[in-house]
């Protein structure tokens, strides 16, 4: 059974009819992708080159948001989540992908690897939602428009990072992951994650791509990491909003 089976039959996902990128702006008002890079919002990215694009605020620690908690249960591998996110992303990535890729190239879809693995594991979270996203966002000029390349990646094991300060998250990363190979045809790289917090492992990974070849790199991540405390309130009602254009 195929990734579209895993989601859409087993999961029950109904998706409605196809969008196009056609006719579609990511700068409109009820756009799901908020944009950052630098030092915002926690951020330290170690290349000026990189910006973040994610769809969730996740909240640390307890929340009602709806949303926050799906992006929570989807990282553990809640069914049902991976269900209601790949519904979402399977809407709002053309969007992106208009903006970052307007002429239509090929684009290399690649996932970031857990910090206790070494290389892929097809059946976790993010690899079952970048290939049923490569498999289903509808193709435009080129056969091989988003392209999964799912072992392009291979990385030494690592402590978990998301307890660890600045510093120390990007010392214990830095140099763990290594480039296997890209499709000769991509052009460029999409770099999927499930939560960003100061981009450590985005800037490790493009580290680790660059070092096999120079390509422009997009990190996308499901969402991201907030604290209530220091950071202020943030919701996810711009979701919705995006949403109820397809409803």
């Amino acid at each position: 059974m195929n990734t579209v089976d895993i989601i859409g039959e087993s999961f029950g996902l109904r998706l409605g009819k196809s969008y196009t990128m056609a006719g579609m702006n990511i700068d409109t008002p009820h756009s799901p992708w908020t944009c950052i890079k630098g030092k915002k919002a926690g951020l330290r990215l170690l290349d000026d080159k990189l910006r973040i694009h994610f769809l969730v605020w996740k909240c640390r620690g307890k929340s009602n948001d709806s949303w926050s908690n799906c992006a929570l249960n989807f990282k553990y591998g809640n069914q049902a989540a991976i269900q209601r996110t790949a519904k979402l992303m399977r809407l709002a990535l053309p969007l992106l992908l208009q903006k970052i890729n307007p002429a239509h190239r090929p684009v290399g879809l690649i996932t970031a690897l857990p910090h206790g693995s070494t290389d892929m594991d097809t059946r976790r979270s993010l690899p079952i939602m970048a290939k049923y996203l490569a498999e289903n966002i509808r193709k435009t000029k080129h056969p091989r428009y988003l392209v999964w390349v799912p072992y392009a990646l291979k990385k030494e094991a690592h402590k978990e990072i998301k307890k660890l300060q600045v510093i120390e998250r990007q010392a214990t990363i830095h140099k763990k992951y290594r480039c296997m190979g890209l499709p000769v045809d991509v052009e460029s790289i999409i770099i999927l994650d499930d939560f960003v917090t100061t981009g450590a492992t985005f800037s490790e990974i493009a580290r680790a791509i660059w070092s096999h070849r120079d390509i422009p790199i997009h990190p996308v991540a499901l969402g991201k990491n907030f604290d209530p405390k220091y950071d202020g309130y943030r919701d996810n009602r711009h979701i919705e909003d995006f949403l109820r254009q397809y409803r």
